[in-house]
């Protein structure tokens, strides 16, 4: 319920501003079908495929309603998505370079050099992890699928 409470406060009218309850019901609803399921079962798109960069130029990152924010990339012809922020010192994922590690791309943090595998958010070496989340592209969109973190 706080997703809509922020939302809501997000179209808040301010002092000396004019408009109607529908006008903000209106903004209220487009915003929230922006953010909607892209079908059953959790499924939600997350991004247009033309907008996360191509092959070793770094990720894409997105703002989920949850409030965390996960960095897509483009690796092999295949999409991933990891959580955007580095455990170590908070580096911004979807600014590091994508490389490959033993056979598996990696996204290395371009702050500290800490790197994470696409596939599963776990570090090569060490105990280390970020969130992964499953997505896929359908019709040129980014879906992120359930089961991720």
């Amino acid at each position: 319920m706080s997703f809509f409470k922020d939302l809501l406060a997000k179209f808040q009218l301010g002092p000396g501003q004019t408009g109607s309850r529908d006008d903000l019901a209106r903004d209220v609803m487009a915003e929230s079908d922006a953010l909607a399921p892209a079908s059953g079962g959790g499924e939600r798109v997350v991004a247009k495929a033309a907008d996360v960069p191509e092959e070793g130029r770094g990720g894409l990152r997105v703002e989920l309603p949850t409030g965390e924010a996960v960095a897509i990339f483009r690796q092999g012809g295949h999409f991933f998505a990891v959580s955007a922020t580095c455990p170590h010192q908070d580096g911004p994922l979807e600014d590091g370079a994508v490389a490959i590690e033993d056979g598996v791309p990696v996204v290395i943090c371009p702050w500290h050099g800490w790197m994470f595998r696409l596939e599963d958010g776990r570090m090569p070496l060490g105990a280390g992890k970020v969130g992964c989340y499953p997505v896929a592209e359908r019709g040129g969109d980014i879906v992120l699928l359930p089961g991720g973190r």
